[in-house]
């Protein structure tokens, strides 16, 4: 890992700063508004949901399939896959 991107409000807290760099051994960097971030994200999601814009798929640390598939009206049975 090179790099740690904060990304939402409470991130601006030193402790969670403090916390991040002593678990991953990397300085935060700071050239990311950790809000926009958020909003943009936000945006991004809603125009793949919305079928505004395709090839990008936005994901994070808790990504979770049976979550994902519910969202986009999968029925989480992958063709091919055996699970047919």
């Amino acid at each position: 890992m090179t790099q740690v991107v904060l990304v939402g409000a409470a991130t601006r807290t030193p402790c969670v700063v403090r916390l991040l760099e002593r678990m991953t051994g990397v300085p935060v960097g700071f050239e990311v508004d950790p809000e926009l971030a958020v909003a943009l994200g936000a945006a991004v999601q809603a125009a793949v949901l919305e079928g505004q814009i395709s090839g990008v798929e936005v994901m994070d640390g808790s990504y979770n399939m049976a979550m994902h598939d519910r969202a986009l009206g999968f029925d989480g049975v992958l063709a091919g896959s055996g699970d047919e």
